[in-house]
């Protein structure tokens, strides 16, 4: 969604996820920095959880998506338009 410490982030996700069932999981998870630094993963929770959303879980990467998954050879997918 990009970051959605952005409004435009923000923007993307909401129309991600507008036909998606509410009772629906969703996932979020950002590998742009450290856990405790990311400006991302706070707004898109509470986003996703003001649209209705009641599992909603957030997948811990400690330092950054390239060494806490791809390194680790963990599949990588880019979003299809």
């Amino acid at each position: 969604m990009g970051p959605t410490s952005r409004p435009e982030g923000i923007a993307a996700l909401r129309q991600a996820l507008e036909a998606v069932p509410r009772d629906r999981g969703v996932v979020l998870y950002c590998g742009c920095c450290p856990w405790q630094h990311c400006p991302n993963v706070r707004p898109a929770f509470e986003a996703v959880r003001a649209l209705g959303f009641r599992d909603v879980r957030v997948l811990y990467i400690e330092k950054d998506l390239d060494s806490d998954w791809a390194k680790r050879g963990y599949p990588l997918a880019r979003p299809t338009d």
